[in-house]
Parts: C-alpha cells; structure tokens; sequence
C-alpha cells in the first residue's frame, strides 16, 4: 500500500542573496518538520549566496532569469504541476506577478502572497495596489511579517479574513553560545579597548537604513562623550558615501566598517548597544538578533520597532530622522553602564518570545489550516 506523501510548499523568491527575507526563511526552513510538509525554494534569479545553508531536504531550483522575464510563470507553473505542489508561497511583492500568473494555470493550487515591508514609509504605491488587486481577484491569501505590513495590506483593500500576521524569528539559543572570549576576540579585531562603549549596526548599506544619522550622532558627542565607537556590520551601495560623510564629520577614526560578515553571532557579542535607525522596517530580524544577543537597543518608531522594543523596558524608541534624539540616547547609555546592563536583561528575556521554533510551528499550522479550507474561484 502506497504511502500519502506530505503536501508540498514551494517558496518564490527573486533570490537568495543575503537580506533579511532571505535569511528568515533559510533559518525557518531549519525548523520545519520535514515530516508535515515536503519544502522546495525557488529563486525567479540565482540562489546563491544561501543556497548551500539550506537543509538537506529541502530542494532548490533557480531560475536564472536575467532582466525582463514576462512569461516566466509558463516554466514555473509547469515546475510546481511536476512537482504536485499544495501551495506557492510568494515571499515578498516583486514576485507576487509571477506567482498569481502560475496559480492561474495550476488548478487547485493555494495561493500565498507573503508581504515583508519596502524601502518607504508610505502607502503602497499604484504599481502595488494592482499586483494586490491581481492577488485578490486569483484568491490569493495574504501574509505579513508585521502588524505594520498587515495595516498597510488593509488599507490597500485586503480583508481580514484573507489576511494573516506570522511574525518572524531568532533562535536565541544561537547567540546565548557566544561566550566572553568571542566577545574579546572580536572587539580586539575592531581596535576596541575594554573602557570603550561600543555601538553598532547589522545591515545592508542602502538609503531606507539611514545609516548616516548614526555618523551625525557620533559627531555631535566627539567632545562631550569621549569613549563611544562605532562598529557597522554589513556592506551595499551606500557604503562609500558614507565612509566619505564620516571623513567630513570628523568621525572615521571612531567608525569601524567590518563589512558583510556570516559570523552576525559573534560580531553583535562585541558591541554594547545594538542601533536601528531605519526610516521603514517591517518586523526587524537585526533588532530580534540584537535583543536575543542580550544588547539594550535604540531603535526608530517605525514598523512594528516599537512593538519589539518596549521603550525604556528593553530599549529606547526614537524618532525617525532625527540625529539629535539619536545623540541623547546614545549619551545616555553610554554614560549609565547599570542601565544598559538593565535594558539589556530584559531584551534579551523579551526575544525569548519571539523563538524560531514558534514561528515555525506557527507557520505549518497556517498551511494546515489553508489546505483544509475550500479553495473558491
């Protein structure tokens, strides 16, 4: 007698370069019980860089695709009818065209569009809104990371009942690992003597980081608070001009560029206070590494920051854009050792209930609840 396979879940991506969309979902498919759901990423382009940290069983098929790629969805769709797949789960809006397009041609497939945030603080655009309602014309079911993203799918006309928040994760037990010598080690590596207060950055170098307030607030403190440091972990298109503004702002000699690193465990070890000064964040798998790496926070009011960070609990929330507020919460925190010891105490208890393992078990509930529902036309 045949044994019934589990359903398979097919996860569209543009690729699998080393961003925050793309780093969840590797961490989440690690967590996955293999035994519930048969897994298979797609990349409409290249897979690399995290191709070779997916789980053994999880397959992967890169489509290459170079520029323009109207009709692309004929070799998906007939990928995913070979394949017998239950659900195409879109994981972010550019790939939301070609993943309805293939729903359209697969009969019984579940569609579901995954929404992570942008690089703005507004409503979605006019481009956006017709892929959104293209979505919900297919049936589409919507998913965000974030109460943010979930508002802004509702504004554009999403309904409740089609649209669901299944927040991210961090596998806290990864960072609690990390020991003294880690810490020492690497802030040796950045020239940072013990009496340094050291604050830091994990991202991409692009405008929607902001990256230059954190330039602007350490200028503004040169004199009054000797002992701050800069650490920024991560690398991308802005990073030259930033290093120029550091130079202009007097700033270089007290900022360390490590660039992309794979070791985020070991280089959030080394800093005493973790900064996101982003203009839009969706929910901010950097902050969740920050709190579960044990480091008090000061982040941006924007997203779902503030429902992470719970102001002067774990953290300070700030307003956006403003160097000055950035200023006087780094001055503050680094002037008060038993309060950043504090704030970070209870960060670190906060990402606790934000576990990898819950968010995955949260997500395979929703495909069993998907598959059991009707699919309507």
């Amino acid at each position: 007698m045949a044994v019934e396979r589990p359903p398979r879940i097919v996860h569209l991506l543009d690729s699998l370069r080393c961003g925050g969309t793309e780093k969840a979902l590797v961490r989440l498919l690690s967590r996955f019980d293999d035994g519930a759901f048969r897994h298979t990423v797609v990349t409409l382009r290249h897979a690399e860089p995290q191709a070779g940290d997916l789980p053994d069983h999880v397959g992967c098929y890169a489509m290459n695709l170079a520029g323009r790629r109207w009709g692309a969805w004929y070799g998906l769709a007939r990928r995913v009818r070979r394949w017998d797949a239950a659900v195409l789960h879109a994981r972010n809006i550019g790939t939301w065209v070609d993943a309805t397009a293939t729903s359209l041609l697969v009969p019984g497939l579940r569609l579901v569009l995954g929404y992570h945030g942008r690089d703005e603080d507004a409503p979605l655009g006019r481009a956006q809104q017709r892929k959104t309602r293209w979505g919900l014309w297919s049936k589409a079911r919507f998913v965000s990371v974030s109460q943010k993203g979930a508002e802004e799918l509702s504004a554009a006309g999403v309904p409740n009942d089609r649209l669901a928040v299944l927040g991210n994760g961090v596998d806290v037990g990864a960072f609690r690992r990390v020991g003294l010598e880690q810490r020492r080690l690497v802030r040796q590596s950045w020239g940072v003597g013990a009496d340094s207060v050291v604050f830091g950055t994990v991202g991409s170098l692009t405008p929607v980081k902001a990256h230059g307030l954190l330039l602007q607030a350490l200028a503004m403190l040169s004199q009054s608070v000797t002992n701050v440091r800069l650490v920024v972990v991560g690398d991308g298109p802005c990073r030259a001009a930033l290093m120029e503004e550091a130079r202009l702002l007097g700033a270089a000699s007290r900022t360390t560029w490590t660039g992309w690193r794979p070791d985020v465990e070991a280089q959030l070890s080394g800093m005493d206070v973790y900064v996101c000064c982003s203009r839009y964040e969706g929910m901010s798998n950097a902050l969740l590494e920050a709190m579960a790496a044990g480091k008090a926070s000061i982040a941006t009011d924007v997203g779902d920051n503030g429902r992470l960070i719970r102001h002067e609990r774990d953290g300070f929330i700030i307003k956006p854009g403003s160097a000055a507020a950035l200023a006087e919460a780094v001055q503050r925190l680094a002037q008060n050792s038993s309060l950043r010891q504090d704030l970070a105490s209870s960060a670190f208890r906060r990402a606790e209930a934000f576990d990898l393992d819950s968010a995955a078990r949260r997500y395979e509930d929703y495909y069993r609840t998907l598959l059991s529902s009707k699919r309507q036309r």
